[in-house]
């Protein structure tokens, strides 16, 4: 497995932030980030990960890799404790990988064991902490150990495996899914486009995702409806109309269901905890 070298980088890869995840925070459902890399750190408990089509069932010491433009979301088990770090990196370049991809995709974005994880945790602890001080020197210190931060991971790469084999069948429909998420989806309807019973189509893309059809198209909708709410001015009645749903109270009422909380109250609670952090550009989310 070839891999581009760290001293190919073009420009300096720039820091956006680093999240403190802890089990008690909300679950953003599935969505995406267009321009960001992001690293996350396992150190207390386990969270499942569903990640760029595949399922990821992590635990303390794991590393795991998402490329920009990956589908991802993190499902909270509230009653066993769990943390992790979240390093969101922006305007990496690295040769032959796409920009803010650190990873080919035909490697395996979790790294289980590596040798790297203490140092990677130290440095993002660090950063964490130094970037809430907001002093006159904290922002060139925490980029600079972004740096060193990005420099294992490049080291811890090389150690790569293998990625899991998707389901030739089951990833064609999830790219479709998330390119169309927001458009009349039923069972029906993708069955006949992928020429495949109903019945064989829905047990083969529950048996690799862990979601049933319906469930992804609500959680991936909803995902969008998050950041949207978070990152944008938009109102709700608009994000309902561009995320798939009928109207506002088709959102709200999903929304409430599988977030517990009303868009609105989510808006508030998002950019409270988003404002927070000076490590954040909100054009590159």
């Amino acid at each position: 497995m070839d891999f581009p070298t760290a001293s190919n980088k073009r420009r300096t890869p720039t820091l956006l932030y680093v999240d403190h995840n802890a089990h008690d925070q909300e679950t953003h459902f599935l969505h995406m980030h267009k321009s960001i890399l992001e690293i996350y750190l396992i150190y207390q408990g386990a969270v499942r990960f569903f990640l760029n089509t595949l399922s990821y069932h992590t635990q303390p010491g794991d590393v795991l890799i998402g490329n920009s433009g990956w589908i991802h979301e993190e499902t909270f088990d509230r009653g066993i404790p769990y943390q992790s770090y979240c390093i969101g990196i922006t305007g990496l370049e690295t040769g032959d990988l796409p920009e803010n991809w650190i990873i080919p995709s035909d490697a395996d974005p979790l790294f289980r064991g590596a040798e790297e994880f203490h140092q990677l945790y130290a440095l993002a602890d660090m950063i964490y902490t130094c970037q809430t001080r907001k002093s006159l020197y904290s922002e060139n210190a925490c980029q600079s150990m972004a740096s060193a931060l990005l420099d294992l991971v490049f080291q811890m790469r090389e150690h790569a495996q293998p990625a899991q084999k998707h389901h030739s069948l089951v990833h064609e429909v999830l790219v479709y899914l998330d390119q169309n998420y927001s458009d009349d989806i039923s069972l029906a309807r993708l069955a006949g486009l992928f020429h495949i019973s109903e019945y064989h189509l829905s047990h083969l893309f529950k048996r690799e995702t862990g979601y049933s059809l319906i469930q992804y198209v609500i959680r991936r909708r909803i995902g969008e409806a998050q950041s949207m709410l978070t990152y944008t001015r938009k109102s709700i009645t608009d994000i309902a109309i561009d995320t798939g749903f009928t109207d506002s109270c088709h959102l709200n009422k999903l929304f409430y269901k599988y977030a517990g909380m009303s868009p609105t109250q989510y808006r508030v609670l998002s950019q409270q905890c988003l404002y927070q952090s000076q490590y954040r550009l909100l054009s590159n989310i």
